[in-house]
């Protein structure tokens, strides 16, 4: 990740907002969008290090030591005792040819040539394209019927359109309108993500082909059963299971508690199988009778904190339910948890454990309803993301926000502890929305505009899951978040704020400008698209090959003497 320096921050928080833009970027590995950010950044700041390094490193690792020493040693020279620029400068040195650096570095025609260097491909707007756009504007310019060349090419136009954007950002350029640009970029890329979006509805479904492949290769399409506690709590995880697993050709039964008068399932799923004795009992009685089993678990148990409001009903909080958790783990074949950091935990302590991404479902005709009009901006909290405490981390940046901004209004769903931090509000600057099913989770998220996401830096919080950031990007709203493992990995949608200023700064842009809350929310829908249930499936059908195998290699270890 790209640290943007202090210095200067607070005397000019949009140059820092940019560069914050920037580095979200490179941590999306969206190299054109960051390349586009740093370079206009330095053509209306040539004296910034941060960007004339971030560009030395894109020029370096394209091979163009050249270019990279001219940007590395300018950084230097403004930064002559930083030691790790002058290894930067060392470093292109020694990749330095014969070849002349670019003139300007920042140029729109040097930034696709090192585009194409570092990608090995061309851009989606090319030099060909740019040369038909330039032809179109010249027959239209040039024609006795202007309007009647525009009505008969507007398919063209349609797809030459951000070519004919490039021509007028160059031409702002070469006028000196670096503001003008800068709005034209920004067009852009709304465009080009509004036309990947169009060509991902246009396809066929993604996983139809992959999902053929994977039958005809022999993949599972028997009898699935999951187990449930009977008091499921506010989570989806298992339903969406269900979905993919039936998409996917399975039959699927779903209960509390397994019954030999059901048929006899091929492979068992259970969820937090330690808070119902029922389900324990099930688990022991299908395991003996070599039915593969699969322990599905949605948070970190072993680490749920004794403050948090679920510890006493979910954690281990109690001898027996320690006893039944370490059961659990012991007789499941593969156990599945939605991020990362848990399953780095678990097989840490030598339990198989693999990640199945949280996802969302697009049949809930929720998510697409439009969301009310409203004059106020609404920055909500979900306890999706955390506890009171998490929120409380946050609470001075929101207030300040409510104060500055008189068309803010805090939004607090599904908790209302969380709702009395801001009590010196007026219920008319605040709202509370109680916690619903998780079906109408897309309607409370309709009432939000921009969503926050705070956590405090503790193990438990380590390993959530990115669900609410990806719920966001489901409902198009862009979110503000604690750089926890799973957030900083998903990223799409928002922006990653490390301490208080960033917090502000991050709000304070989304409050002010609408273009930036729908393209960033734009962002995070065509993101959420990778999380419907349809890409779900591979990841069970893996699950349960690799199940499957592991009960067999344990059944031939068992038979050997």
């Amino acid at each position: 990740m790209v640290q943007i320096r202090e210095k200067g921050m607070l005397s000019n928080p949009g140059l820092q907002f940019r560069k914050m833009m920037g580095t979200t970027y490179l941590n999306e590995d969206r190299i054109a969008e960051a390349a586009g950010v740093f370079a206009a950044v330095l053509r209306d700041y040539p004296e910034d290090v941060d960007s004339l390094l971030v560009m030395g490193n894109f020029y370096l690792s394209a091979g163009d030591g050249n270019t990279a020493g001219l940007l590395y040693n300018r950084a230097h020279q403004l930064d002559p005792q930083n030691l790790a620029i002058t290894r930067q400068v060392w470093l292109a040195e020694s990749l330095s040819g014969s070849g002349q650096p670019e003139p300007v570095p920042t140029d729109p025609s040097a930034i696709q040539r090192i585009l194409q260097q570092l990608t090995g491909k061309k851009q989606e707007i090319n030099e060909t394209d740019i040369s038909q756009a330039a032809s179109l504007l010249e027959q239209i310019v040039n024609s006795e019927n202007p309007a009647a060349v525009v009505a008969g090419a507007l398919d063209q136009i349609d797809d030459l359109l951000p070519a004919l954007i490039e021509l007028n950002i160059r031409q702002a350029i070469a006028d000196g309108k670096h503001e003008l640009a800068e709005g034209l970029h920004s067009l852009q890329n709304n465009i080009l993500l509004q036309m990947r979006a169009a060509a991902f509805e246009k396809e066929p479904q993604a996983s139809g082909p992959l999902l053929a492949a994977h039958r005809a290769a022999g993949d599972f399409t028997g009898r699935v059963l999951i187990l449930s506690p009977a008091d499921p709590g506010e989570t989806d995880r298992l339903n969406l299971a269900a979905e993919a697993l039936r998409a996917a050709g399975c039959q699927v039964d779903e209960a509390n508690k397994y019954s030999p008068s059901v048929p006899k399932p091929d492979v068992v799923v259970l969820r937090n199988a330690h808070l119902s004795p029922q389900l324990l009992e099930s688990a022991a009685a299908l395991s003996a009778s070599s039915i593969p089993m699969i322990l599905d678990l949605d948070q970190d148990f072993e680490r749920l904190p004794v403050t948090h409001p679920d510890y006493n009903t979910m954690g281990l909080s109690t001898p027996i339910r320690a006893r039944a958790y370490s059961t659990a783990l012991l007789l499941a074949d593969r156990i599945t948890v939605n991020s990362d950091a848990l399953a780095d935990l678990l097989s840490g302590q030598g339990y198989p454990a693999v990640v199945i991404p949280d996802g969302w479902s697009s049949d809930n005709p929720l998510w697409s309803k439009p969301a009310r009009q409203r004059p106020e901006i609404n920055i909500g909290w979900i306890h999706l993301s955390g506890q009171v405490e998490d929120l409380a981390t946050i609470r001075r940046v929101l207030i300040r926000i409510l104060r500055e901004f008189i068309n803010t209004q805090i939004v607090v769903i599904g908790d209302s502890e969380a709702y009395r931090l801001f009590e010196p509000f007026s219920e008319r600057r605040r709202t509370f929305l109680p916690a619903v099913s998780p079906d109408e989770i897309p309607y409370l998220l309709s009432q939000v505009d921009i969503l926050v996401a705070p956590a405090r830096n503790m193990p438990f919080q380590r390993t959530f899951s990115d669900r609410p950031l990806v719920l966001a990007g489901a409902r198009g709203i862009p979110w503000v978040a604690t750089p926890l493992p799973a957030y900083s990995q998903w990223q799409a949608g928002g922006f990653l704020a490390n301490d208080q200023n960033e917090w502000y700064l991050a709000l304070r842009h989304l409050v002010m400008d609408l273009d930036l809350r729908k393209a960033t929310g734009q962002a995070g829908a065509l993101a959420a698209r990778q999380r419907v249930v349809k890409s779900l499936i591979p990841h069970w059908q893996k699950v349960i090959s690799e199940t499957f195998e592991a009960k067999a290699a344990g059944q031939k270890a068992l038979q050997q003497p």
